[in-house]
C-alpha cells in the first residue's frame, strides 16, 4: 500500500513538472515563434506594468551562434508592458509569468528594425532567453524605484580625508567642479582600478548642489582648486544600482580626486562650447582630408585590378557587372539584396551567402550610404562592384567590433535579388 501510494505522488509530481516545462517551439497569432521552458500560470502583467526580467541575446555571426548581450552579469532590464506595442518581444510578453523562463525566436532583421549590426550574419535567427523576476504595476515600481533609491543613498560607513587642502574659492550651487579622478574596488577580493580620467586624458565634471542626498556631491563643498581629497564609500551606493559586474557584491570603492577648476555653469557651458567647436572644425579637416586619401586608395585599387569603374559625384566608385531588368529602386520600396563585404586588401567582415537576402527598406537611411547608392543604378536581377571610401561608409568610427578599423574603404559584392512596390 505504502509502495503504491507513493509511487502515485512521483506521477503527480512528475506531471505538474511536465506541465510547467517546455513544449517546444510554438508560434503566437501574430506569427512570433517562442519555447517555455518553465511556466508557472502565476501573475501575468497587464497594460502599463513593468517586467523585470533578465536576459541573454544570441544570434549567427559569421556561422557560428555567438552571445552579444547578457543581462546576468549587471543590472536586471525593467521593461514597460504595452498591450499595444508592435514590437513582437514586447507583444510575446503577454504569456509570461512571475518565475517563468522563456525563449523567443525572431530574424534579426526584424529585431534590430534595420539597424542590424554588419558583424552579426543577415537574414539568420536571433534567440531571446529571458527568466522573468517579477510583474509589477506602475506605481508599484516606481515605490521600489524610490525606497531603492533611498537605501543606496544610505553609507554609514562613508568617510573623506583631504589629501591637499588649500584656502582658495568654493564652489556655489549650480558651479561645475571639474577634476581627474581614480577609483579602486575590490574585484574578486583584490584591488582593481575601474576608472582613471588621467589615462583617459578625460577630466569628470561634477555639478555642485549642496542640497544633494550624494555623499561624494555634499562633500565637495569643502574643496577649493588644486585640493585632493579621498573619499572611502560602499560600491553600491557610489554606482547607484549600476554597479560594473567584476567589483565584489557590498565592498568599499576608494575615490581619490584631484580639482582641477571651479566654474560657474555659464563659463564652464561657454568654454565647453568654444572647445566643440574647434574640435568639429578640425574633425572636418581630418575627414576633408580622408576624402582624398580615399580617392587616390580606391584609383590604385581600380587600376591593380584593371577594373572599368565609373565615379559618382559623392566619391562612390561602381562597376556594373550586370545591370538588371526592370525599373530601378525608388525611395521606401522593400529591396532584397544578396552582397559580401570585404575590406580593401580582402578581408571579408560579411556575406549573406548561403543565407536569406538582406532585406531593407531603400535609401531611407538603412543602410550606409554608399551602399543605397549603388543599389540604386540596378534593375532587378542587377550586380555590381562597389568601391565605397570611408565618408560614405563607417568614417572615423569604424564598426564590427574592430572588424572594419576607423576610415576604411569598402568592397561590396552586391546583386539586386528583389524590389518590391510599396503597397505591398
Amino acid at each position: 500500500m505504502f509502495k503504491k501510494t507513493l509511487l502515485y505522488i512521483s506521477l503527480c509530481i512528475l506531471t505538474v513538472w511536465a506541465m510547467s516545462c517546455n513544449k517546444g517551439r510554438q508560434k503566437t497569432n501574430f506569427g512570433l515563434e517562442y519555447e517555455h521552458h518553465v511556466s508557472n500560470g502565476g501573475k501575468t502583467p497587464q497594460n502599463g506594468d513593468k517586467i523585470k526580467l533578465h536576459y541573454k541575446l544570441f544570434a549567427k555571426v559569421l556561422g557560428k551562434d555567438s552571445i552579444l548581450r547578457n543581462t546576468y552579469y549587471g543590472e536586471p532590464l525593467d521593461l514597460s508592458y504595452d498591450t499595444a506595442s508592435l514590437d513582437p518581444i514586447i507583444k510575446g510578453m503577454r504569456m509570461v509569468s512571475e518565475g517563468d523562463s522563456i525563449s523567443f525566436y525572431i530574424n534579426v532583421d526584424s529585431l534590430f528594425r534595420g539597424q542590424r549590426p554588419m558583424y552579426v550574419d543577415a537574414g539568420s535567427e536571433a534567440r531571446l532567453t529571458a527568466k522573468i523576476i517579477s510583474v509589477v504595476s506602475n506605481d508599484e515600481f516606481i515605490k521600489i524605484q524610490q525606497k531603492r533609491m533611498e537605501e543606496m543613498q544610505k553609507d554609514e560607513a562613508f568617510k573623506y580625508e583631504h589629501i591637499i587642502k588649500n584656502d582658495g574659492v568654493k564652489p556655489k550651487n549650480g558651479d561645475i567642479i571639474t577634476m581627474h579622478i581614480m577609483i579602486f574596488g575590490k574585484s574578486r577580493g583584490r584591488d582593481t582600478l575601474v576608472q582613471n580620467t588621467y589615462q583617459q586624458n578625460m577630466p569628470y565634471p561634477m555639478e555642485y548642489n549642496s542640497a544633494s542626498p550624494d555623499s561624494i556631491t555634499k562633500s565637495m563643498g569643502m574643496v577649493s582648486p588644486n585640493d585632493s581629497i579621498r573619499f572611502d564609500i560602499s560600491a553600491d551606493v557610489l554606482f547607484r544600482g549600476q554597479r560594473p559586474p567584476f567589483i565584489d557584491m557590498k565592498s568599499r570603492v576608494i575615490l581619490t580626486a584631484k580639482v582641477l577648476k571651479i566654474q560657474s555653469r555659464a563659463e564652464y557651458d561657454e568654454i565647453a562650447r568654444k572647445e566643440s567647436e574647434e574640435q568639429q572644425k578640425e574633425l572636418e579637416k581630418k575627414r576633408l582630408a580622408q576624402k582624398g586619401i580615399d580617392d587616390q586608395i580606391i584609383k590604385k585599387y581600380v587600376s591593380d585590378n584593371k577594373l572599368k569603374a565609373n565615379k559618382t559625384a559623392s566619391g562612390l566608385y561602381y562597376v556594373i557587372t550586370a545591370p538588371g531588368s526592370g525599373e530601378k529602386p525608388q525611395t521606401n520600396q522593400q529591396v532584397a539584396v544578396h552582397y559580401k563585404g570585404t575590406l580593401l586588401n580582402g578581408q571579408l567582415f560579411d556575406s549573406s551567402e548561403g543565407k536569406e537576402p538582406l532585406g531593407f527598406a531603400y535609401n531611407t537611411g538603412q543602410m550606409i550610404k554608399g551602399f543605397d547608392e549603388g543599389v540604386g543604378f540596378l534593375g532587378k536581377g542587377g550586380k555590381a562592384i562597389l568601391l565605397i571610401p570611408s565618408h560614405l561608409a563607417y568614417g572615423e568610427q569604424g564598426a564590427g567590433g574592430g572588424q572594419i578599423p576607423p576610415f576604411s574603404v569598402l568592397r561590396f559584392d552586391i546583386e539586386l535579388v528583389e524590389i518590391k512596390p510599396i503597397s505591398q
